[in-house]
């Protein structure tokens, strides 16, 4: 069916997700393999189901939170790149540059190396020649002082196929990618619905203790603990904003985009509260402390070993639905940088169906984790979120106002190995003064 003009940005991308769409993309890159994982972690610093429970809601209030604050954003400038023009329109080029090649390298390529290793890690349950255990090549690599220790598994192959995979779906098109996301996040919810009812009517479930402090720990030390326990809480709701990326893309985004993104943030913190009230009500804090498969230990007690089998698939369904998400989001950035000068000019060329910056421009970097990716991955986006809360207010006649640039950023670019890209950023930063200048004789 042809595009009508009017429902395509000006760079050629067809407006064609709605408000299911968008919303099953944040569920999908949001619920992955956090919820099945962090709690019994968590338990170990803070064995309380209280404190437990309350840093789950901290965490979703945050969430919910920063998705209020995209969501005037992304009404606002409702751009590919999201969170890279964000940065771009209110900080000047430089930032938006930062952001964009610290995603290319790290940030978004490590979330899609974490997923697809998490990916081999449950695969492993059911088809042990494909996990992670099964070694093929390992060796020590010695630097001056430092001992790394290298290994190949069938894991790694698995995941990479995986990647290759959905890289290759999401270049054929947005229609069959979103197809995807869409399935998949629909069963991961309702898998994820019947483990609450079951575990609420289960006869296996205990009482749950509530007090604050059970094991009477040093208040110090509990606050210590909480805190560390919120890393994981907020690396379990990771993603939601990465949504923003593909909002060239989506239908009505003044409308959509905002009831997405609130509607995506609460659902998400409503279903996670309640599975992790149904493994307190599975076992207590301290049996539950230090175990990293929690949701499949949980299923175990609740349901037996079916139970736990089941669990383990919905996870795998889960973590392609996060993965497939994350490779359809990710290029926009890339392509919205190459439309700036920012990035490699042929990124910045594709359809009405599909950037051509390829999924696979992520690939550098993905098979370097290992059988717990969330301790290889780490946000670096939490200093964006509060300098983009704060630009929300700094809005006027064009988005957001730029502010006043006066680096030289050329000879810093070109020392970081990036000449093609240089000249590009330095004429952009000239412009942005420029235009400053002009809008503030001072």
């Amino acid at each position: 069916m042809a595009i009508p003009g009017d429902q395509k940005e000006k760079t050629g991308l067809a407006r064609q997700l709605g408000l299911f769409d968008t919303t099953m993309i944040i569920i999908g890159i949001v619920i992955g393999s956090g919820i099945f994982l962090t709690t019994g972690l968590m338990a170990r610093g803070i064995p309380s189901a209280s404190l437990i429970l309350l840093a789950w809601l901290f965490g979703g209030l945050h969430a919910l939170a920063g998705a209020l604050a995209y969501s005037e954003l992304g009404a606002a400038m409702p751009r590919a790149g999201g969170q890279y023009v964000y940065l771009r329109e209110a900080y000047g080029p430089f930032c938006g540059f930062l952001f964009g090649w610290v995603s290319f390298t790290m940030y978004l390529t490590g979330i899609i190396a974490a997923l697809a290793v998490g990916f081999a890690e449950y695969a492993g349950y059911f088809i042990p020649s494909f996990g992670m255990a099964n070694v093929f090549f390992e060796t020590e690599i010695a630097l001056p002082g430092w001992t790394f220790q290298y290994s190949l598994s069938a894991g790694h192959v698995t995941a990479l196929v995986l990647v290759v995979l959905l890289t290759v779906v999401n270049y054929r098109g947005v229609t069959l990618s979103k197809h995807i996301t869409n399935v998949s996040s629909v069963i991961k919810v309702a898998a994820l619905g019947l483990f609450i009812l079951f575990g609420l009517w289960s006869g296996s479930a205990q009482p749950i203790d509530f007090r604050i402090n059970p094991q009477d720990i040093d208040f110090g030390q509990l606050v210590v603990a909480f805190g560390v326990a919120l890393i994981a809480v907020a690396w379990a709701f990771a993603g939601w904003e990465e949504v923003t990326f593909v909002a060239g893309e989506v239908r009505d985004p003044a409308r959509n985009l905002p009831r997405a993104l609130v509607v995506g943030t609460a659902s998400v913190t409503v279903v996670y509260l309640l599975v992790n009230y149904i493994y307190l009500k599975a076992m207590p804090v301290g049996e539950m402390a230090g175990i990293v498969r929690v949701g499949e230990v949980a299923a175990n007690v609740l349901f037996g070993e079916t139970g736990a089998v089941l669990v383990s698939a919905a996870v795998i369904v889960s973590i392609v639905g996060a993965l497939n998400a994350s490779i359809l989001v990710g290029p926009r950035v890339y392509f919205a940088m190459a439309r700036d000068g920012l990035f490699f000019k042929r990124a910045g060329h594709g359809t009405s169906e599909v950037p051509h910056t390829g999924s696979g421009s992520d690939f550098s970097g993905r098979m370097g984790m290992r059988a717990h990716p969330q301790r290889y991955v780490r946000r670096p986006d939490y200093l964006c979120h509060l300098r983009q809360s704060h630009a929300v207010d700094r809005r006027g006649g064009r988005g957001i106002h730029p502010a006043q640039e006066t680096a030289r950023p050329a000879q810093a670019l070109q020392s970081l190995g990036l000449p093609d890209c240089a000249p590009a950023v330095h004429r952009r930063f000239r412009w942005h003064s420029r235009q400053h200048a002009l809008r503030d004789p001072r």
